[in-house]
């Protein structure tokens, strides 16, 4: 080859190779962002232009389409479903910019987990209640107070609900004050109970073989003999109930917890005849202290226990054999030990509160245990410090 033929073919080549290059990745074209907008540039065929990228809201434009008058306003959210304007989450505000496209989301509030902060209560999650909820199984507010003395069902408020049934007598009545209505027993060994069969139920299938369970209560206890259950889950057996997932009044201050029918740990623990009391039992066997494996709460203050050396071992699954029955106030089958007092709430979560959940359920369920909902966001475009006021003044007027 001479050395003409070889400038010319290596010109060609690195020419076609630019080329080449160019049509592979297109022209770099930058356009200066504007207010925010982002932009992307190229169409197929040739066919140049501008499109909009997605706002908030995953929506764009297609090229050279204005989106939107310039200087123009509108709401914005980009939550869950279901959570905008439900406790604090409320939506932003998003500008049209002078090329005509949406802005960024500016103000919005949307979902995050619910802390024990101690400066308000505030529904964090959104889901419409102020309590840490996560895990929750059944939840039994006890607070219709449109036909309370007809009731013959507590309802379940927590998904794929299981109701209980209300077995009567003459001693069981239902407080009316609101918004902290219960279940009162007006004598103690009395038959009356809440009460249903969980076989092949959520509640079989969730705690069977579990090493976890958190127990919430609110009560006020004016007396109680012997083995008056608070709370009972599991099956009847040569006429009476077995012990499986208990908690129990030996007398008045005496309370005692089973599991698989052993005690696993007892407490002394006084409950004022006028008061009501938030009640949690928290229980994790996995834990190596024994003392942690099961913990009681009284208004969110751990209460020091006693575990007997027969207690269950570390590592214990909660059995749950067939037939077994969830009781509020009573054992079955028949019934005959009641506290005298009130059961205002009752629920049950999968796995173990932690010690900060606890506390910030216990606040909330203190001043009200049928609803737990505060007020909405103040409105469109008012501060943080405006918002909490309302929710302030609401919880204010509640009381």
């Amino acid at each position: 080859m001479t050395r003409t033929a070889w400038l010319l073919t290596t010109t060609l080549t690195g020419t076609f190779g630019l080329i080449a290059l160019l049509g592979a990745c297109g022209p770099f074209q930058f356009d200066p962002w504007d207010d925010q907008e982002t932009l992307a540039s190229g169409a197929p065929d040739g066919q140049g232009g501008h499109g909009q990228g997605g706002d908030d809201t995953g929506t764009g434009a297609g090229g050279n389409i204005q989106a939107c008058t310039p200087d123009q306003s509108r709401p914005c959210y980009s939550g869950p479903a279901g959570t905008q304007n439900v406790g604090r989450c409320h939506p932003g505000v998003t500008r049209c910019g002078s090329m005509g496209h949406w802005g960024q989301c500016i103000g919005e509030v949307v979902p995050t987990l619910e802390t024990s902060d101690t400066a308000e209560l505030v529904d964090d999650d959104c889901r419409g209640t102020l309590l840490a909820d996560d895990g929750v199984l059944v939840r039994y507010l006890i607070n219709d107070t449109d036909k309370l003395n007809a009731l013959a069902t507590l309802t379940d408020s927590a998904s794929s609900p299981l109701d209980l049934e209300i077995a009567r007598t003459d001693k069981l009545s239902f407080t009316a004050t609101f918004p902290q209505v219960g279940l009162r027993w007006s004598t103690t060994k009395d038959p009356a109970r809440a009460f249903q069969l969980i076989q092949g139920t959520k509640v079989e299938q969730a705690l069977h073989q579990t090493t976890t369970v958190t127990l919430e209560m609110v009560l006020r206890i004016e007396d109680a003999k012997k083995n008056a259950r608070l709370f009972y889950l599991g099956p009847v057996s040569g006429g009476g109930g077995v012990d499986q997932l208990t908690l129990l009044l030996e007398d008045k201050t005496k309370l005692r917890f089973y599991l698989n029918n052993k005690l696993a740990t007892h407490w002394v623990l006084d409950f004022p005849k006028a008061k009501r009391v938030v009640l949690h039992l928290v229980m994790d066997t996995s834990l190596v202290t024994a003392s942690e494996r099961w913990q009681l709460f009284r208004d969110g203050q751990l209460v020091g226990g006693v575990v007997p050396d027969s207690a269950p071992a570390q590592g214990t699954l909660l059995d749950i054999p067939p037939m077994s029955y969830l009781m509020l106030g009573n054992t079955p089958p028949k019934g005959g030990c009641s506290p005298k007092g009130n059961i205002h709430y009752a629920a049950v979560y999968t796995r173990a509160l932690s010690t900060p959940e606890v506390e910030f359920n216990a606040r909330i369920l203190q001043r009200d245990d049928d609803t737990h909902v505060r007020a909405q966001h103040a409105g469109e475009g008012d501060d943080a410090e405006n918002a909490a006021a309302a929710r302030d003044d609401s919880e204010v007027n509640e009381e």
